[in-house]
């Protein structure tokens, strides 16, 4: 096994070792060296032919999952093209990540190519937006952000990667991989929150939760509950913990 290991490579092992599983992106210069490192993984890239269609995707794919969708696009106008579908995931409040290729760090402040200020302009859509500093630092930056997105209220998280960091080789002992606490597979509530969860909705007195039918945490309450007080008379679903929730009629029903 080789001491060493490329940026782009760092990259494409952290966000495998943190169990994504597909990335939605549009190929572009700056990113290239990642495309090339994702052959090296399991991770499957869906290519679409618009960056808002890359940042929609990993939007609803943080919606039907609850795990971090992960979109990947190339540095200034690929950045900008993706920033209007952040204000979606933003106000749908979906765990996903965007992951935009950056102009050289030894470039800034001197007109590189495509040079932007990418974090800036992505911080008001964001949980979260940063630029990476060092090759090393960026296994960990990916599961800053990984973790960002599902932690507390879920929602989209920027980070702008610096090609010449993608093309840097560093040696693997300097790496601090990410682990699974920041991974699509962590809990979202701790252990403890769980048990308190759990015996307030087995408490008799305790109501059914009523949550909409297209939210994640519907699920997550609903099973919380069927584990404490079983299933629910008259459910028409058994295999569905949602069928089990009551919904808030809309204006025709009323």
């Amino acid at each position: 096994m080789s001491s060493t290991m490329r940026g782009a490579d760092i990259v494409a092992r952290s966000l495998e070792r943190l169990g994504c599983r597909r990335i939605f992106t549009l190929s572009g210069n700056h990113i290239m060296s990642l495309f090339d490192a994702m052959l090296e993984t399991k991770i499957k890239l869906v290519h679409v032919r618009h960056e808002a269609a890359a940042v929609h995707m990993a939007d609803g794919w943080g919606r039907l999952t609850g795990e971090p969708g992960v979109a990947m696009v190339t540095g200034g106008p690929g950045h900008v093209n993706a920033i209007g579908a952040l204000f979606a995931a933003l106000a749908s409040e979906s765990p996903m990540v965007l992951l935009s290729g950056h102009a050289a760090t030894g470039e800034l402040g001197r007109g590189g190519f495509q040079e932007l200020r990418q974090a800036e302009i992505a911080e008001p859509v964001t949980k979260a937006s940063w630029t990476a500093k060092s090759t090393s630092g960026l296994a960990g930056d990916i599961g800053n952000a990984m973790r960002i997105a599902r932690q507390g209220r879920p929602g989209p998280v920027h980070v702008s990667l610096p090609s010449d960091l993608l093309d840097e080789i560093v040696d693997v002992g300097s790496i601090a991989w990410p682990n699974g606490h920041d991974g699509p597979g962590a809990s979202i509530l701790g252990s403890n929150a769980h048990r308190t969860l759990r015996s307030f909705l087995s408490t008799p007195f305790f109501p059914k939760p009523v949550l909409p039918r297209s939210n994640h945490w519907s699920g997550l309450a609903m099973r919380s509950h069927s584990h404490a007080t079983g299933p629910a008379a008259g459910s028409r679903s058994p295999a569905s913990p949602l069928s089990r929730c009551p919904t808030i009629p809309g204006p025709a029903e009323q």
